[in-house]
């Protein structure tokens, strides 16, 4: 196995100042990345990154992504991160009605269920530290505890299926406390957080649970 303990953590600041050797970030199907956590993702990974991605994009899907697909690519200059995940949340592909654009529930859902082996299948030695936000909350105003259930339920569900699965510690960011309060009392019915990682006035917020 690649890693029989993993250190699961939520912690408030931006996904693109992680230190995390992944990072995660809401894409569209066409790799656009002009906006939240894929823009600030692009400019820390260096000038010219989203055209090195769309480029990467057109080698291995001969074209856009489908909803919910994964497009994982290197991390251009970025300080830290050595590979981006681009989950298709949004759909920009020509011809798609704007009504079908943007993500529900049920693509969120896929996306997630798409991410993990994805990563699993990465050519790497060793494990490998996962950065993510909560995808589609901006863009489709779907807020933060939804789909961070579902990247909870999936990754626990693909961690018993993957025994040797090489993803490693997975740190969740949030922009704001109210969304930090949220994920974390999320996140700790599935995974075991570490107390002293968890800032105090949220310690207080958030009653300790047992993992399911």
């Amino acid at each position: 196995m690649y890693l029989l303990k993993r250190r699961f953590r939520v912690i408030q600041g931006s996904l693109a100042r992680g230190t995390e050797l992944l990072l995660v970030t809401s894409s569209t199907t066409c790799c656009d990345m002009g906006h939240g956590d894929a823009r600030a993702v692009s400019v820390a990974c260096g000038l010219g990154f989203e055209q090195h991605v769309r480029r990467l994009l057109g080698q291995r899907f001969r074209g856009p992504m489908a909803p919910g697909q994964v497009l994982i690519t290197d991390a251009g200059a970025h300080p830290t991160a050595c590979h981006v995940a681009h989950v298709a949340v949004v759909d920009d592909r020509e011809g798609i009605p704007s009504g079908r654009r943007l993500p529900d529930i049920a693509r969120i859902a896929e996306c997630y269920e798409s991410l993990w082996p994805a990563i699993d299948r990465i050519d790497e030695i060793g494990s490998i530290s996962v950065g993510l936000g909560a995808l589609g909350s901006g863009v489709a105003e779907l807020g933060v505890r939804m789909p961070t259930d579902f990247a909870c339920r999936s990754l626990r569900d693909h961690l018993r299926r993957w025994r040797s699965s090489q993803i490693g510690d997975v740190t969740f960011y949030a922009y704001s406390l109210l969304e930090l309060v949220n994920m974390m009392e999320v996140v700790s019915t599935y995974f075991e957080v570490p107390p002293e990682t968890v800032p105090r006035q949220v310690r207080r917020l958030v009653p300790r649970r047992h993992p399911s």
